[in-house]
This record gives C-alpha cells, structure tokens and sequence, in this order.
C-alpha cells in the first residue's frame, strides 16, 4: 500500500510517518522547500517538494496512492491563509482522490470543532455532538468548514473519508507545551487562568497514529469520525508542576482569576482596535473560557470499531516527554561550565603556584590567587630580575627567579601561571606540564594551532591539566546566557555577532602606539595585535557555535596603528544553518566589546563592558507592540540593578573588576582539587587557534 502524507515534517506527521514505515507501507510525502526532514531521514519516503496549494504539486503527489493521510494544516496567518491550507487544499485533495480511487482519505482535525459555548464543567462530548456554529478564531472555522466538505465527498462521491479528532497532542519530538493550556509569559513562565485544577484532554502522538493506521485498514472506518483521547486525566496546573519537576526547576506557575484575565484582555482588544490592529484570538473571552474549563470528550468509538487502546498510564508518558525534552532538545551544547557564583572550591589542600612574568597582567594574576585559600604563591620568576624581585616583595612571594627551569629544579611547584610573551607559552608550558605541572597560560594560547596541538599532547601524555585564559567565558553575563541558550529560550541558533574593539582613535597615548613599540612581542605574532585581542571574541564565538566551516575576511587600514598595515577586521563565518560575523576594530570609540545570539526564538545580547546579558524574546499571551515595551522596561531595570551590584561589589572588594578571570581561576583550581570538569575545554582552545590561522592567511600585514 502506498500512502500519502501531507504535514509530514511537522510534530504529528513525522510520528505518522513512523507507524507507516513500521507496518511496511510505502511511503509519498508532500513537504515545502522550507521543511526541515533531517529527522525523517533513516525513514525510505519519496518527497514531492512543493505546495499543498498547488495543483502540478497535488497531481504529481497522487500518482500510484491507495490513501491520502491529510495532516497539514495552519495555525498562523489571516483568514485568507487558513481557508487556502486547511479548505481548498482539502477539497482539492478529495477531488483528485476521487478521480484516483483513493481507498481511504484521512482527515486530522481536532477536538476544537465542537460546541463548547454552552459547556459546563464536566460536559461530556463524543463524535456525535455538533459543532460550532460560530467559531471564534480561523483555525476551528476552517477545520469545520474542512469536515463538512468531506462529509459531502463522503455521502455524494464516494470517497471513503475518516476524521480523526485529538485533543492537545503531545509525546516526543515536537514542542513541550501542548495546546489549550494556557498561555505562555516567557519561556520558562506560564499563566493559568482561573485555579488550573480544570483537565487537559491529552492525546499521545502514538495514540493518534495508531488511530490512523487502523483507520485505513479496517472498513467499518469509512465515512466515521474518531475522538483521540486518552483515558488518563490531568490538570493544567499538575502538567506545569510536572515540567517543573522534569524539565524546568526554576519554572513559575502565575494564576490568573477568569474574571480579571476578561477584564485585562477587553481592555488589549479596545487598545488594539483603536491603533487600527486586530486583537488575536486568545483575547477573545470564548476563547480564553476554554482554558479554564474541564471538558471530556469519549473515545469509545475507536475502541469499538478498531480496537484502539488507551495509554495506560498518562503521567508516565508526560514524564517520559519532558525527560525527553530535557535530554535531547536542552541538553547542553556548550563544553564550557554554568557554575554557581560565587565559585567555591571545597577541598582544604594548598597548592603551590608559580607565576611566569611579571609584566602588566601579573598583578591581576597575584591578586585573584590572594583571594584563593587553596593557592599558595611560591615563587615568581622574570628574565627581569629587577621586575621579579619587585613583584615578591609586593605581593611577599617567598622566592624569585630569572626563569622557569630554575624556579621548577628549586621549588615543588604543582601549578604554573604562565604570562610571559605568546612566542614563550609552547616551550614554557611543554617543560612545566612534562615536570608534572598543571598550566594555566594566558591569552593567546600560543602562536599558530602547530603548537597548540602540541602543548594538549603534552598535557594528555602527562596526565596533567592545561586551560587557557579565554577569561569572557566565565563573565557573569556569558554565564547567564549560556544558561539561557542550554535551556532552549532562543531555540535554533541561525546567527552570530562578536565584536571587538580598542579605541586607539581616542586613546593615542597608548604604548601600542608608541614608536618603541614597533619592537613588542606583540607585532612579531603571525596575528600581530590583533592576535592578542581576537581570542576574547573568538573563545565566546565558538562556545556557542563550537566550529566554522568557511571563512572570509575583510581588512582595511584607517591608519590608527603606525605599526600595521591593518586596523580594521571584518569576517564572515559560515556553518551549516548559521551565519556569523566577527569584527575587530582598532579605531572605533567608545570601545566595544558584545556578542549578539540570534535564535528562532529569541535573541540573546550580551554586554560584556557593562557585564550584563538581555534576552528578548515575545511573551506569548500578549501583542507584540505590548510585549516589545514591557521587554524595554525589564531591560531598563535589569540594567540599573546590575550597575548596582558591580558599584557595590567594587566598593566593598567583593568582586573584581575583571570578573571573569576570578571564576575561571576558581573554577581551574576547583578543577584540580575537587575532580570537576576544566572551564575550558582543549576544544575551545584549539579552534580558537584554528580560526585565528585561516583568517592570517587571508589578511596581509
């Protein structure tokens, strides 16, 4: 037998497609350009690409079918959009079924066809009860109007039809919140109308394609419609408490009393009419009724002339969704930590450090492992040996050195903090690690990937931990995010902008710039400057990318940089469905530094200068223009209370300027001591080296 699937791609459909390919059927699938089927992949489907609205797409689509499983259909658009998609294509499909003699045409509509405005709680409805005869929304309008014309193709033509009718569907591999249970306030925020305790009629996608299967191999279907919906019963309110349980711990339950939630949306409707807009159909009050309301609807008749079964245990199968959701769609995609702040390291023990090079970022060095009980600073050491003894006495290091090899021959060291210039960190960090040292190096991790390879073979070889100081990975805001993206608020990343500047336009007096600087490490790196600065937005790029595929750079020279032939960057990055620029700039003021997410559900913006994170997203229960200002006045406020907190951190020596580089340190040592995992992975460090290469060898310094 070979069956149809229109909707094949969508959450139903690709759970129709599997008890198909499951009993054998052949299987022919109509999906539009825009489909994504790389989930219907291991299944054998001949795919007509197209539109369900297209004649040439339809007719060549009902080639050699014996049945028609129909199971597109629209939730979103105008009137327009959902008569085209869920009536005409209907009829059309029913005509050339007839023309083909189908032998059994599959409709799915849904429990909303049904006339509920006089219902009561505990109003039982089965197939029998008549439908609405004033929808309030296009979706049940156009599934009426649907069912009606297949009855007359039914009772006139001859085509043998089925109409099956779940409930809020639900099971594995589509959205988590089924439908008719509330309304959504943000991804992990849901609003209930009235007490929540009124009942959810569930039907398990398996349960439905059951239905259908059967329905197209037993006779006594034809020209018969089917409630879905399984036996179990479950409230709105004991749903969201399980999705707390299972699947979000932090997730807010808001209960809304009918009445109030009547009052606020006749005002939204008011306001929306008189700016000229139409009020969407969860505003409607005959809409919103249903939300607080316990209907129950038989299923007897597919039992009967099936012999359908009922899950047995519907809180099981709920739980088995969320965890589902948990492991596959949240799981975590980034290698990197989402720590608790502050970072506590729980063992007693005392390492003793080393630090290589005592220039300017050493003091930040000194004064983070200040604060670190489990740190013991024994020795510093500096091919200076002026700058090395100034460095001990200031922050009173026992012991001080002209180099490594005679600070490791002198000292029992278990950890290095290497500073020193990037032409140093492959051979210093190899010597350390290959003497049983943990490394801590800092940015870049070294000249090209040649040596970074190098140095995590070292580490592997010696069983000994190496982590780059990619310090904006552990910025507060970059954490918040990160949580944020591993709990799915922005669902599918298309997007990426990292950005990084340093305002040499306005800041002439800095020793970059001078003419002796001509002779500084950091212009004899294959990166020159902007090797030194480009790990910060890389690290944070491919945390949430994890790699690129393509790579394409522009350069220019606005002559800031007497020392470079390039201050400018702009590059291009390319992945399969992502896109993603990363931007340098030597000349821009004031200086910059954010990185921009952009996902099919949000958008996620972090500051890191300012230290904060926004996330923007649509509430779902309001208008756009509504939801848009209330997210202007969240950020407002968010943006006041984080300045604040850091003023006040600062003040009080709580928190660092820099605060990134405390919890990565923490966290490094939390490593070691406690068995956690590395807060930053050799994968990120490689890549980040990787990239930097490929985009070298397309600039000319």
């Amino acid at each position: 037998m070979k069956v149809l699937v229109t909707g094949a791609s969508g959450f139903l459909g690709q759970h129709i497609i599997k008890k198909l390919s499951d009993e054998g059927a052949d299987i022919a699938a109509i999906i539009r350009p825009t489909s994504r089927i790389e989930h219907l992949q291991k299944y054998s489907i001949d795919y007509i690409t197209g539109d369900i609205r297209d004649e040439e797409t339809l007719k060549k689509a009902m080639q050699g079918v014996d049945a028609v499983i129909h199971a597109v259909t629209t939730k979103f658009g105008g009137a327009e959009d959902f008569y085209a998609e869920n009536v005409e294509s209907t009829r059309r499909l029913l005509e050339l079924s007839r023309e083909n003699n189908i032998k059994r045409f599959v409709f799915i509509s849904s429990i909303d066809v049904y006339d509920h405005s006089g219902c009561k709680n505990g109003t039982v409805l089965d197939e029998d009860s008549p439908r609405d005869p004033n929808p309030s929304n296009h979706y049940s309008r156009t599934k009426i109007q649907a069912e009606e014309i297949i009855e007359t193709f039914n009772s006139k033509h001859n085509v043998p039809t089925v109409i099956i009718r779940p409930g809020c569907i639900y099971g594995t591999g589509g959205n988590w919140v089924p439908a008719r249970l509330g309304f959504s306030a943000g991804s992990q925020r849901y609003v209930l109308l009235g007490n929540g305790k009124s009942v959810v009629p569930m039907s398990h996608t398996s349960s439905v394609a059951e239905v259908i299967w059967r329905s197209i191999q037993n006779d006594t279907a034809a020209g018969k419609s089917y409630n879905v919906i399984e036996d179990g019963i479950i409230t709105r309110v004991g749903f969201l408490k399980m999705v707390r349980t299972y699947l979000f711990p932090a997730f807010k339950i808001v209960k809304i009393p009918l009445l109030f939630a009547r009052i606020m949306a006749f005002g939204m409707r008011t306001m929306l009419k008189m700016i000229g807009k139409t009020p969407p159909t969860r505003l409607h009050p005959h809409y919103m009724r249903l939300f607080a309301l316990s209907v129950f609807y038989k299923s007897e008749r597919a039992k009967q002339d099936l012999g359908w079964q009922s899950l047995t245990d519907l809180t099981e199968t709920i739980k088995k969704m969320l965890s589902w959701h948990r492991e596959k769609i949240f799981k975590p995609k980034s290698e990197m930590l989402i720590p608790e702040l502050p970072v506590k390291v729980t063992s007693k023990q005392k390492l003793k450090v080393g630090v290589v090079g005592c220039g300017v970022f050493g003091a930040w060095h000194h004064q983070i492992l200040k604060r670190l009980p489990q740190a013991e600073v024994a020795a510093v050491c500096d091919p200076d040996t002026e700058a090395a003894e100034t460095t001990a006495a200031k922050y009173k290091i026992p012991k001080s050195f002209s180099s490594m090899q005679e600070m490791l021959d002198k000292e029992s060291i278990d950890v290095v903090h290497i500073l020193s210039p990037p032409q140093t960190h492959a051979p210093l960090s190899i010597e350390a690690m290959q003497r049983g040292c943990h490394v801590l190096i800092e940015k870049p991790m070294a000249l090209d990937a040649r040596e970074a390879e190098k140095m995590v073979k070292t580490a592997e070889e010696n069983k000994v931990s190496l982590c780059t100081d990619h310090t904006l990975l552990y910025n507060d805001a970059m954490i918040e995010a990160r949580q944020w993206i591993q709990d799915g608020r922005i669902g599918t990343i298309h997007q990426i902008e990292s950005w990084f500047g340093t305002a040499f336009s306005t800041n002439i007096g800095s020793p970059f710039l001078r003419y002796e600087a001509k002779d500084s490490w950091v212009y004899k790196m294959p990166g020159q400057l902007f090797q030194d600065l480009m790990p910060h937005p890389v690290s944070v790029l491919l945390d949430v990318v994890d790699s690129v595929d393509d790579v394409s750079v522009i350069s220019r020279y606005n002559k800031y940089v007497p020392h470079m032939k390039v201050d400018e960057l702009k590059i291009l990055l390319e992945k399969k469905d992502m896109l993603g620029t990363l931007t340098l700039s030597f000349g821009v003021t004031p200086r910059h530094s954010f990185l921009n997410i952009y996902g099919s559900q949000g958008t996620i913006k972090i500051d890191f200068l300012l230290g904060v994170a926004f996330l923007y997203n649509n509430m779902g229960m309001l208008p756009k223009v509504v939801s848009r200002n209330l997210i202007s006045r969240r950020h407002a406020k968010k943006m006041l209370r984080t300045g604040r907190k850091q003023i006040a951190s600062l003040f009080t020596g709580k928190r660092l300027l820099l605060e990134g580089h405390e919890t990565l340190f923490r966290l490094f040592y939390k490593h070691i001591l406690d068995g956690t995992a590395l807060p930053v992975s050799n994968h990120n460090s490689l890549e980040t080296m990787k990239l930097m290469d490929r985009i070298w060898k397309q600039v000319e310094f």
